[in-house]
């Protein structure tokens, strides 16, 4: 049987679409991907922040098995 209420081909032609110009589909690339450089800057430096607070971590807390008398 047939799909019930799917709009027609015939509709779907009707539908005006605007799309951006190339100039501005660039612009909204290039903000994009600044975005992307931002976060990936800021999950290296949590990730280092993340190490460091775990050396600084085992400095204050040293396990009692690596500890010589």
């Amino acid at each position: 049987g047939a799909i019930k209420n799917v709009v027609g081909v015939s509709e779907l032609k009707k539908i005006k679409i605007t799309i951006p110009s190339l100039k501005e589909q660039k612009k909204t690339v290039d903000c994009l991907t600044s975005f992307d450089d931002l976060i990936n800057t800021q999950t290296e430096k949590i990730d280092r922040l993340k190490d460091h607070k775990k050396g600084l971590l085992q400095q204050l807390f040293p396990n009692v098995n690596e500890v010589s008398v």
